[in-house]
């Protein structure tokens, strides 16, 4: 995150705790390469018809060179619970 930016999103250290403590998140790292750029985390509930984007981060220095889009439309490729293809993605901002 660039400096200033981490009033908006939780720090990577308390999403990690959140998902170790609730079974509906889905964390994933976001890598170019071999180069970890980001993270996000789903929440998955399976009797819903659409899964949660709940944390997307991109590290300051990769931000907009498209990594978060990338990841974002990349959910269809996603083993098993979410992005199987059969439900959509619900997104909301915080402005």
């Amino acid at each position: 995150m660039l400096h200033g930016q981490d009033k908006f999103v939780a720090a990577n250290a308390v999403s990690l705790a959140q998902a170790y403590t609730n079974a509906r998140a889905w964390p994933r790292g976001i890598y170019c390469n071999e180069a970890a750029v980001g993270f996000l985390m789903f929440d998955d509930d399976p009797s819903k018809p659409e899964y949660f984007l709940w944390r997307l981060i991109i590290g300051g220095e990769f931000q907009g060179k498209g990594y978060g889009r990338r990841a974002r439309r990349h959910d269809s490729g996603m083993d098993g619970a979410v992005g199987s293809g059969q439900r959509g993605l619900r997104r909301t901002s915080i402005r």
